[in-house]
């Protein structure tokens, strides 16, 4: 597959090209990628200007870019030029055929801290330490082993339990 916009006199071939398309601009920059009815003039330009990538207000939007990057990463063959632009993102320090100034950091999606394993963990303990002394006693000595206050551990508790 040819570096460039994939397009048969400005339409767009199918959903699965646009999505590469979409999938690299967000991976390279939306200016860099060029058409390829572009002389070479208008490339050698392109590459002079900041590269500028998706956000709430382009277009594709990140938020499109990304969902079209998460679609062709599932094709049966994604394109090469897809995969090493993700290699780069994970390897800066190495260069792939481009790219090595952005990184991918991993970020929790929900907000707050919650952690629903340990919670259902703290809730476990809870229940067997309720067997063999109060409810008090047990939220005690659940906060002193989780590092947590009597209070969260209830509350967590009392989340599980319902």
């Amino acid at each position: 597959m040819p570096f460039g916009r994939l397009t048969v006199k400005g339409n767009v071939v199918s959903d699965e090209s646009a999505d590469v398309e979409n999938a690299l601009k967000l991976l390279l920059g939306i200016n860099r990628f060029s058409t390829i009815e572009d002389d070479q003039r208008q490339v050698r330009l392109d590459e002079l200007k900041k590269t500028k990538f998706p956000s709430a207000t382009t277009k594709p939007t990140e938020k499109e870019a990304m969902a079209a990057l998460a679609r062709v990463l599932t094709m049966d063959d994604p394109p090469k030029i897809v995969l090493m632009a993700v290699a780069a993102l994970f390897d800066p320090g190495k260069r792939y055929a481009f790219g090595g100034d952005r990184r991918v950091v991993f970020k929790k999606v929900g907000k707050g801290h919650n952690d629903d394993s340990r919670q259902l963990a703290i809730a476990n303990l809870m229940f067997d330490l309720c067997q063999h002394m109060s409810y008090a006693e047990a939220a005690e000595e659940a906060a002193r082993v989780t590092g947590l206050g009597d209070r969260q551990v209830k509350r967590i508790y009392g989340c599980i339990r319902t």
